[in-house]
C-alpha cells in the first residue's frame, strides 16, 4: 500500500515538475517569475529567478528525486539530480549575496531582504528535523536567518512585531506594496522554529515573540489570528491558517530533543 501511494504521488509529482519546466525561459533549470503576482504574495510580484519561487523549485526537485530513488527509479533519480543540480548554479549565481538570497532578479527592489526567501528549504529541514547541506549549505542558511533577524525583526517597529516581510538593506521597509510591509504569523513561525533546528533559541523566540505578544496582549486576537499585521495596528483576513506554523516550532524542539538522545 505505502507503495502503492508513493507512485501516485511521484507520477502527479514528477508530471507538474515536468509542466512546470515551462517557466523556465532561460534553459538553467531554475524557472522564472513572469513579473505578476504569481504566487502566494498575490499583491507582490517578482520578476526574474526569485529566492522564494526559486528555493521552493530547488527543494520540489530533490523531492522527487527522493521520490524515484525510494521507487528504483534510478535513471529519472539521475535526471533530477543533474537538474537540481543545474539550478541550485543558477539559484546561487543569480541571488546569492554573501549574507542572503536577494528578492530577485529584475525588480528595483531586488536587494530586498525576504522574511520568506528561505521557504522552501525550511519545508525541507524541518520534514528532515535537520539541517545539513542538502541543496544550499548550512552556512547560508545561517546567514539568511541572521540577516533576516537583524533586519527585518529588530530593525523594525523596535522588535516588537515579529518579521516585517521585507526589509531594504539600508534598514528602511520595503514599501513595494501592502504585503512587503506586513508581518505574517505563519512565516514568523516558521523562522522561529528553523532558528531552533540550526540551536538559536534566542533568535527563536525572539522572532515568534512579537507576533504571539501582539495577537494575545495587544490587539485581542487570540482566537482568530490574523494573515497579516502591520506596523499602524492594521490586520486583515482573521482565522487564518498560515500560523498554524507554530507547531513547526513543537517539531523542531521534538527533533533536536530526539537528536540529543
Amino acid at each position: 500500500m505505502k507503495g502503492c501511494l508513493l507512485r501516485r504521488f511521484y507520477d502527479l509529482s514528477s508530471g507538474i515538475i515536468a509542466d512546470a519546466k515551462a517557466w523556465d525561459v532561460d534553459g538553467d533549470d531554475l524557472i522564472e517569475n513572469a513579473g505578476q503576482p504569481d504566487q502566494t504574495y498575490d499583491v507582490w510580484s517578482m520578476h526574474g529567478s526569485s529566492a522564494y519561487c526559486g528555493g521552493l523549485w530547488l527543494c520540489a526537485l530533490e523531492c522527487v528525486r527522493r521520490m524515484a530513488l525510494t521507487l528504483g527509479e534510478v535513471v529519472d533519480a539521475q535526471k533530477f539530480a543533474n537538474k537540481l543540480n543545474n539550478a541550485r548554479k543558477a539559484y546561487e549565481r543569480k541571488l546569492w549575496n554573501g549574507k542572503y538570497f536577494d528578492f530577485d532578479e529584475h525588480s528595483t527592489d531586488h536587494k530586498s531582504i525576504m522574511a520568506d526567501q528561505l521557504c522552501g528549504f525550511w519545508f525541507m529541514c524541518i520534514t528532515d528535523g535537520k539541517v545539513d547541506d542538502v541543496i544550499i549549505t548550512r552556512q547560508q542558511i545561517c546567514a539568511s536567518l541572521k540577516t533576516i533577524f537583524e533586519y527585518n525583526v529588530e530593525k523594525f517597529a523596535n522588535g516588537q512585531l515579529g518579521p516585517v516581510n521585507a526589509m531594504m538593506p539600508s534598514g528602511v521597509v520595503d514599501s513595494t506594496g501592502i504585503q512587503s510591509e506586513e508581518v505574517w504569523g505563519g512565516v514568523a513561525y516558521a523562522l522561529a522554529s528553523f532558528h531552533l533546528l540550526v540551536e538559536e533559541n534566542e533568535s527563536a523566540f525572539k522572532t515568534a515573540e512579537g507576533w504571539y505578544r501582539s495577537c494575545w496582549e495587544r490587539y485581542g486576537l487570540q482566537y482568530q489570528s490574523p494573515e497579516a499585521i502591520n506596523e499602524s495596528s492594521y490586520y486583515r483576513a482573521i482565522g487564518y491558517m498560515r500560523p498554524l506554523a507554530i507547531w513547526a516550532m513543537q517539531s523542531a524542539l521534538d527533533a533536536l530533543r530526539n537528536k540529543r538522545q
